[in-house]
């Protein structure tokens, strides 16, 4: 409708590796479901996800420093997920944070022992998500841990992905210390939801965004109306969009409106300037009608 965009905000598949088949190469039987991938020689509370494992302050303050890390780079990891990590020195002090580079960038583990150093030996890690142990673009992340001499593991959520999972157990067998569950149902809310979603049911995590006026329109008759909600809410749900990996609107509001569909990481939209769109569109050669030659999305 004139004047509003009506769009989706589509996380598309994000795994921990491009190299990952996805989802839909391995649904049925042969998915296991998260469940079945805690490992059973670690407790969890009441056999639910999503339950929180109770931890000592410094490492619930630890996985919190974990979480804002991976929230730092939502939007910037796929197909991999936002994962953050700190390391903590053997005497507790933190010496490292990270979050997942974009492709092909390092895991969050890497980054965090980086910056550690030789400060990591004997230490622990405290991760959003059970370190990887499979090698797509990079090595497994389980093996980083080893070669650092990490004494113990501290996760949130049990790696859902079939290939991806197991660097809980390859860490336990080489003498590391491994809890899973700590603060799960804080990190299952942040930024690891969409994907977390996508992985455990194959569909795409989605956020519909639409504005209205309190009689319910969202848009003059006549078409003359541009925007009926305000610059913040507009900014915001660009910052929204920033996180995203596709945008996705009807195809009467991409003729009628002509839409940008951008996304935000752009200090300057408020002042006019449009960010770059993060994806280009597909679907219309196949259409049965042509994109206007003066349109501003992108096909």
């Amino acid at each position: 409708m004139p004047g509003e965009t009506w769009d989706a905000h589509v996380p598309l598949a994000e795994r921990r590796d491009a190299d990952v088949p996805q989802p839909d190469e391995h649904r049925g039987a042969a998915v296991p479901q998260p469940d079945q991938h805690r490992d059973t020689d670690v407790p969890q509370p009441g056999g639910r996800r999503g339950a929180d494992v109770p931890a000592p302050p410094a490492l619930a303050d630890a996985m919190r420093r974990a979480i804002a890390a991976a929230e730092r780079v939502r939007g910037t990891t796929s197909p991999n997920p936002p994962v953050g990590c700190v390391v903590l020195a053997a005497d507790g002090q933190v010496v490292g944070v990270g979050a997942t580079q974009p492709p092909p960038g390092p895991h969050a583990e890497v980054v965090a022992l980086r910056e550690a150093g030789e400060r990591a030996a004997g230490g622990t890690a405290v991760v959003t998500l059970e370190p990887c142990a499979h090698h797509g673009r990079t090595p497994p992340c389980a093996d980083a841990l080893l070669a650092a001499g990490i004494a113990a593991v501290h996760y949130a959520v049990p790696d859902p992905h079939p290939i991806a999972a197991g660097g809980a157990t390859a860490l336990r067998t080489a003498g590391v210390a491994v809890q899973g569950g700590l603060l799960q149902a804080e990190v299952e809310r942040g930024p690891l939801r969409a994907w977390l979603h996508f992985v455990r049911t194959g569909t795409p995590f989605v956020t519909w965004k639409f504005a209205s006026t309190l009689d319910g329109r969202v848009a003059a008759a006549d078409g003359t109306s541009r925007w009926i909600s305000s610059p913040e809410s507009r900014a915001d749900v660009h910052a929204v969009r920033a996180n995203v990996d596709a945008i996705v609107v009807g195809t009467g509001t991409a003729l009628a409106d002509d839409p940008a569909l951008t996304g935000g990481r752009c200090a300057s939209w408020s002042a006019g300037v449009r960010c770059r769109p993060r994806r280009d569109c597909t679907t219309a050669p196949r259409l049965p009608w042509r994109w206007p030659p003066t349109t501003r999305t992108w096909c």
